[in-house]
């Protein structure tokens, strides 16, 4: 992969691991979170932030698999 490859990539991924971790807190302890808002709503919001991570991450690969220049360096 190239350099842009390799960061776009990366970014996916931490926007991925970051919402997963932020769902697993307010889904094991709602009540250590310290803003008291609509934690259903921030249940969906983070379950679509994985999925906007996981489809960039998904589309990524699709174009670099599809290239037709051949152009993907390790």
């Amino acid at each position: 992969m190239n350099p842009l490859q390799t960061a776009a990539v990366a970014h996916f991924e931490a926007l991925r691991t970051r919402a997963l971790a932020n769902l697993q807190i307010c889904l094991s302890s709602p009540v250590g979170i310290a803003r008291h808002t609509d934690l259903v709503d921030d249940v969906v919001d983070y379950i679509n932030e994985i999925a906007n991570a996981e489809a960039g991450l998904e589309i990524l690969s699709r174009v670099v698999k599809d290239d037709p220049t051949g152009s993907e360096e390790e």
